[in-house]
């Protein structure tokens, strides 16, 4: 790495005031954030050399691999390539809007997530307190018929009273 990416690497780490570590990025993967790179700047007619692309793909290689995923930034990538250029935009975003766009992307991610998984949680209580009543309306049932069993059975007992008691006096 030579002395000018070191100082731009520090700066910038500086700058967004967080203490990034590089990820352990394949070459496959570095090539692939090239790749997407390229189509981005092909996508908006961007004038960038291989040597700024480099750059990018370096620097999106420091993100940190537990708070970002690939599809963040593939995301950014994306929305930046089919957006229409603004009046007075450049063609291509600086570093700073790109990790901008994919910190948008990253908390969209856990945003959804986050959602989801309330969802989630909403539903299995949803489904809880159905089972609940479920089992309430049972026991209720239960016990209805129980009464029911009890109170038909008290009717007959005393059908059979009445019945032993009218056979007793007829004798």
């Amino acid at each position: 790495m030579g002395e000018t990416e070191q100082l731009f690497n520090e700066i910038v780490l500086q700058k967004r005031g967080e203490i990034m570590r590089p990820l352990l990025r394949s070459v496959q993967d570095v090539q692939r954030l090239e790749k997407a790179l390229m189509a981005t700047v092909a996508c908006r007619q961007a004038a960038l050399s291989a040597n700024d692309i480099g750059v990018y793909a370096k620097q999106l290689s420091l993100l940190d691999g537990e708070k970002y995923m690939q599809a963040d930034v593939d995301h950014a990538l994306y929305a930046i390539s089919i957006a229409p250029r603004g009046e007075f935009e450049t063609a291509f975003p600086s570093l700073g809007e790109l990790l901008e766009r994919i910190e948008a992307e990253r908390k969209r991610r856990t945003r959804a997530a986050a959602e989801a998984a309330a969802e989630d949680r909403i539903e299995a209580s949803v489904r809880y307190a159905d089972k609940l009543r479920l089992q309430r309306e049972d026991e209720w049932n239960k016990r209805k018929a129980s009464r029911i069993a009890a109170e038909k059975a008290a009717r007959i007992a005393a059908e059979l009273t009445k019945c032993s008691t009218w056979a007793e006096g007829s004798d």
